[in-house]
């Protein structure tokens, strides 16, 4: 396995898992970010409605 064929298997996992790496820190960001600012309903308007 080596020459293009190696190289093009080589280049293809490192891709696959830099894909993979990314996917998993921006879920890990996104659930750092749910859990410093949770979602809450809110109680009141204050007269002030949304049309």
């Amino acid at each position: 396995m080596n020459g293009k064929f190696g190289y093009g298997l080589v280049i293809t996992v490192v891709g696959m898992g830099g894909t993979i790496l990314s996917l998993w820190f921006m879920s890990f960001v996104i659930g750092l970010l749910k859990r410093l600012f949770p979602y809450r309903e809110e109680a009141e308007t204050k007269g002030k409605e949304i049309v």
